[in-house]
């Protein structure tokens, strides 16, 4: 990790890209692709029936529309608009059991007035039924998973019952049970200026075990390090607001030293990059040291809006001078953006341009919305906030050293869609090959066709549960963990599928974790 990275300019036709003067035409057949009749049909049909809820006081054509919406991924904008919520649906599919009962008992008392033709009746059994349906996936989804946790050697402490509800209600909490009675998590904000970053940072940190910071102890234990960065579309969210808050309680009760960090929301790009960058130095500095931090063992984490940050920091750090006792060895990404630009083509397109808006026809959503709240109508800012681009234009010696990487994403996401998930393993994984190639042609080998075998479709963890994308081809040390029918911030909604998530999620650190440092991957110097 001594040598620098050659970091080639961007393409010329980068630019023209993203201001959408090329390619138009083909965007606008991939808008038609994206967005299927189904999907319109249901659209259209859940307007009608909110309609007759609010105007006739009749909710069956509503709830048979979100019944049937459980079902299909809902692609933006219309998940994230009425009548169609993502968050509506997602704790819908979590109480999918109960409200197919409800149903069906609305379905049977409509029968008995003597209503047995009526369309109503027939809307409520079969909303019934589609719940039902959503009800045994969702089950047999969370076994799947579940199986792939056996080796986490604990399971997840015992939440507040407040917090089972939600997990935002951690906000309300600053000492948590541990593995034990007699163990406590306990949870501490260092304002900006304690920690002499721009921002704030919460510190999970257990107490109840020998050396352990404010304990009578002239040795602080050394605690692996868990660096989280939140989400919320870059402008929202909160340190102390995180869906993968029962995770960090876990980590915290296992013995790491978990920080989550804050960034500042409403200052433009790359403000946000800059907080967490200082954050995370600040795990190698003097006060961290303190409280047991060993910055030579950490696991970062991002989720949504900060799992993409965290992949622009993962970037630099390829190609920067770090602290010497810097060392990622694992990071964990939850349904990151990677791809703000929409290299994928996996978002819809504005199929007319609206001037006053910053609307170009063919530009997506996704990068409409960046380009405009984040970027606050900067393009020249565009190239520091593609991580995937910074990725291919990174000396793939570099590369390498990536550390292991787990991506967690539901296969309905319709914020972030599945396939930048995808995307980022796969130029993981070509990054890898051509610089094992490049290596076996240097040494005179002569063929790069043995550098195969660095990468893999198939996976040892088996983590690919879902069967609606291909798997990607990834190198043998990352895995996506593709939650069927989950979406964006699945974990709101609390039960058995996302403490399977967790489980399996902390089964792989684990196992990554306890691989010998000298042949596992990992970002340092």
């Amino acid at each position: 990790m001594g040598a620098q990275a050659v970091v080639s300019p961007a393409p010329s036709g980068y630019a023209a890209w993203l201001r959408g003067r090329a390619g138009s035409a083909q965007r606008q057949n991939q808008t038609c692709q994206v967005v299927s009749l189904p999907v319109i049909f249901l659209w259209l049909f859940a307007w009608w029936g909110l309609w007759r809820l609010a105007v006739l006081s009749e909710p069956s054509a509503y709830v048979l529309s979100l019944a049937v919406a459980t079902h299909l991924r809902i692609p933006p904008p219309f998940g994230q608009v009425p009548p169609l919520l993502d968050p509506l649906l997602t704790v819908l599919v979590t109480y999918a059991l109960p409200c197919s009962v409800a149903s069906i008992a609305m379905a049977v008392w409509l029968a008995s007035q003597g209503n047995v033709l009526s369309w109503m009746w027939g809307r409520w059994l079969l909303a019934a039924v589609s719940l039902a349906v959503a009800h045994w996936r969702r089950v047999k989804a969370s076994q799947r998973i579940q199986s792939l946790a056996d080796s986490w050697s604990s399971s997840l402490p015992r939440q507040p019952w407040l917090t089972s509800v939600h997990p935002y209600f951690y906000w309300f909490f600053s000492e948590l049970p541990g593995r034990s009675p007699s163990q406590k998590v306990r949870i501490t904000r260092l304002s900006a200026a304690e920690t002499g970053c721009a921002s704030s940072v919460d510190v999970w940190l257990s107490s109840g075990g020998e050396g352990e910071a404010g304990e009578a102890s002239d040795v602080v234990r050394r605690r692996p390090v868990f660096f989280l960065i939140h989400g919320g579309a870059w402008r929202g969210g909160e340190a102390r607001l995180s869906p993968q808050a029962p995770m960090l309680q876990a980590l915290a009760a296992a013995g790491f030293l978990v920080v989550s960090c804050e960034y500042r929301r409403r200052d433009r790009w790359p403000a946000q990059l800059d907080d967490c960058r200082a954050a995370l130095l600040w795990t190698c500095g003097s006060q961290a040291a303190q409280l047991g931090a060993d910055a030579s063992d950490l696991t970062i984490a991002g989720a949504s809006a900060g799992g993409h940050i965290a992949t622009l920091l993962m970037t630099e750090l390829l190609r920067e001078t770090v602290p010497a006792q810097l060392s990622i060895r694992a990071a964990i990404l939850f349904y990151p953006a990677v791809d703000p630009g929409d290299r994928a083509n996996a978002t819809i397109r504005f199929p007319v341009s609206l001037p006053c808006f910053g609307v170009r026809r063919g530009l997506s959503t996704l990068s409409w919305f960046f380009e405009q709240f984040v970027l606050q109508r900067d393009g020249s800012l565009w190239p520091s906030a593609e991580p995937l681009e910074a990725l291919c234009h990174t000396d793939r010696r570099l590369v390498r050293s990536w550390p292991p990487t787990l991506l967690v994403h539901g296969t309905f996401d319709g914020v972030v869609p599945i396939a930048q998930s995808e995307l980022l393993l796969r130029n993981l994984a070509e990054a890898s090959e051509e610089a094992a190639c490049s290596e076996n042609t240097s040494a005179g080998e002569g063929s790069c066709d043995s550098c195969e075998s660095s990468t893999s479709n198939a996976s040892r963890f088996n983590m690919s549960t879902h069967e609606v994308t291909s798997k990607p081809r990834r190198r043998e040390c990352d895995e996506l963990l593709a939650i069927p029918g989950g979406r964006h911030t699945f974990e709101i909604a609390p039960d058995g599928l996302t403490d399977a998530c967790y489980d399996a999620a902390l089964a792989w650190l684990q196992m990554t974790r306890l691989k010998p440092r000298q042949t596992q991957q990992s970002l340092s110097r």
